[in-house]
Protein backbone atom coordinates (compact mmCIF):
# COMPACT_ATOMS: atom_id res chain seq x y z
CA UNK A 1 0.00 0.00 0.00
CA UNK A 2 2.85 2.34 0.84
CA UNK A 3 4.40 1.73 -2.21
CA UNK A 4 1.35 2.53 -4.21
CA UNK A 5 0.88 5.93 -2.68
CA UNK A 6 4.82 6.74 -3.16
CA UNK A 7 4.38 5.36 -6.82
CA UNK A 8 1.33 8.00 -7.15
CA UNK A 9 2.75 10.65 -5.51
CA UNK A 10 6.21 10.40 -7.40
CA UNK A 11 4.15 10.45 -10.57
CA UNK A 12 1.41 13.12 -9.76
CA UNK A 13 5.08 14.68 -9.17
CA UNK A 14 6.71 14.50 -12.41
CA UNK A 15 3.79 15.73 -14.04
CA UNK A 16 3.60 18.93 -12.40
CA UNK A 17 7.11 19.57 -12.23
CA UNK A 18 7.36 19.42 -16.49
CA UNK A 19 5.07 22.56 -16.77
CA UNK A 20 6.76 25.37 -18.46
CA UNK A 21 3.85 27.20 -18.81
CA UNK A 22 3.98 27.87 -14.58
CA UNK A 23 5.77 31.42 -15.19
CA UNK A 24 4.05 32.35 -18.67
CA UNK A 25 5.42 34.45 -21.33
CA UNK A 26 3.97 37.37 -21.70
CA UNK A 27 6.45 39.63 -24.10
CA UNK A 28 5.94 43.20 -25.76
CA UNK A 29 5.59 41.57 -29.07
CA UNK A 30 4.11 38.38 -31.14
CA UNK A 31 5.20 37.23 -33.93
CA UNK A 32 4.22 33.36 -33.95
CA UNK A 33 2.69 32.21 -37.29
CA UNK A 34 4.66 35.17 -39.17
CA UNK A 35 7.42 35.12 -41.31
CA UNK A 36 10.88 35.89 -39.85
CA UNK A 37 14.25 35.94 -40.83
CA UNK A 38 16.45 34.16 -38.07
CA UNK A 39 20.10 34.40 -38.33
CA UNK A 40 22.37 32.44 -35.83
CA UNK A 41 25.77 33.05 -34.31
CA UNK A 42 27.53 30.29 -32.80
CA UNK A 43 30.46 31.25 -30.76
CA UNK A 44 33.08 28.85 -29.80
CA UNK A 45 33.13 29.69 -26.09
CA UNK A 46 31.65 32.49 -23.25
CA UNK A 47 34.65 35.15 -24.13
CA UNK A 48 34.27 35.24 -27.92
CA UNK A 49 30.06 35.66 -26.75
CA UNK A 50 30.80 38.56 -24.40
CA UNK A 51 32.78 40.65 -27.31
CA UNK A 52 29.95 40.40 -29.93
CA UNK A 53 27.84 41.55 -27.25
CA UNK A 54 30.10 43.96 -26.57
CA UNK A 55 30.32 45.04 -30.06
CA UNK A 56 26.45 45.23 -30.94
CA UNK A 57 25.49 46.93 -27.72
CA UNK A 58 28.81 49.19 -28.46
CA UNK A 59 30.04 48.97 -24.54
CA UNK A 60 33.54 48.27 -23.25
CA UNK A 61 34.24 44.56 -22.55
CA UNK A 62 34.20 45.01 -19.23
CA UNK A 63 30.39 46.68 -18.79
CA UNK A 64 29.12 42.82 -20.43
CA UNK A 65 26.71 41.73 -18.24
CA UNK A 66 27.97 38.54 -15.71
CA UNK A 67 26.33 35.28 -16.13
CA UNK A 68 25.61 36.06 -20.18
CA UNK A 69 25.15 32.48 -21.78
CA UNK A 70 23.60 34.11 -25.36
CA UNK A 71 21.55 37.11 -26.57
CA UNK A 72 19.18 37.99 -29.63
CA UNK A 73 18.87 41.40 -31.53
CA UNK A 74 15.08 41.85 -32.82
CA UNK A 75 13.21 45.03 -33.94
CA UNK A 76 9.71 45.77 -32.61
CA UNK A 77 7.29 48.12 -34.11
CA UNK A 78 4.69 49.19 -30.71
CA UNK A 79 1.80 50.44 -33.01
CA UNK A 80 2.59 49.19 -36.97
CA UNK A 81 5.43 48.17 -38.84
CA UNK A 82 7.02 50.35 -40.91
CA UNK A 83 6.54 49.58 -44.58
CA UNK A 84 9.71 48.06 -46.29
CA UNK A 85 10.84 46.97 -42.69
CA UNK A 86 11.77 42.80 -42.13
CA UNK A 87 11.08 40.45 -39.25
CA UNK A 88 14.55 39.70 -38.52
CA UNK A 89 16.22 38.36 -35.20
CA UNK A 90 20.15 37.61 -34.56
CA UNK A 91 21.33 34.98 -32.39
CA UNK A 92 24.26 34.58 -30.63
CA UNK A 93 25.14 32.04 -28.19
CA UNK A 94 27.79 29.67 -27.79
CA UNK A 95 27.74 26.43 -30.10
CA UNK A 96 25.78 23.56 -28.63
CA UNK A 97 28.04 20.56 -28.07
CA UNK A 98 25.03 17.82 -27.14
CA UNK A 99 21.31 17.73 -27.06
CA UNK A 100 19.45 19.48 -23.99
CA UNK A 101 22.83 21.04 -23.22
CA UNK A 102 22.87 24.42 -21.40
CA UNK A 103 24.14 25.92 -24.82
CA UNK A 104 20.89 24.41 -26.88
CA UNK A 105 18.36 25.73 -24.38
CA UNK A 106 19.90 28.93 -24.50
CA UNK A 107 19.33 28.92 -28.50
CA UNK A 108 15.84 27.68 -27.14
CA UNK A 109 15.39 30.84 -24.91
CA UNK A 110 16.51 33.36 -26.94
CA UNK A 111 14.72 32.00 -29.82
CA UNK A 112 11.68 33.04 -27.78
CA UNK A 113 13.03 36.36 -27.60
CA UNK A 114 12.63 36.81 -31.45
CA UNK A 115 9.37 35.35 -31.36
CA UNK A 116 8.01 37.59 -28.08
CA UNK A 117 10.26 40.11 -27.73
CA UNK A 118 10.89 41.44 -24.07
CA UNK A 119 9.22 38.86 -21.13
CA UNK A 120 11.77 38.96 -18.59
Amino acid sequence: MMWRLLTIGLLVFSLTSCDTRKEGIEGSIDRVGEEMRTVVHFHENGIDLKRAYAEVHDIKPHEVPSGLEGFAVWYEWKNKKPENAENECIIHTVEPRRVDDNNTLTLGHEMLHCLYGSYH
